[in-house]
């Protein structure tokens, strides 16, 4: 894919659509990536302290 550039037929406005459009994908990726390792922790310490209380019981 050819870069997007500010010619006469392509506004300025279509160049700044298409880069603001890829930032939120990857803010968006970035928050749902985020969530998911949050999600993992979590469930990780869940699981070994439940471990943990069934072995001291």
């Amino acid at each position: 894919m050819t870069p997007l550039r500010a010619t006469r037929d392509v506004p300025v406005e279509a160049v700044d659509d298409v880069f603001e459009q890829a930032l939120d994908k990857r803010r968006l990726r970035a928050r749902r990536m985020r969530i998911i390792r949050l999600l993992g922790i979590g469930f990780c310490f869940v699981f070994w302290g439940a471990v943990a209380v069934y072995f001291l019981i």
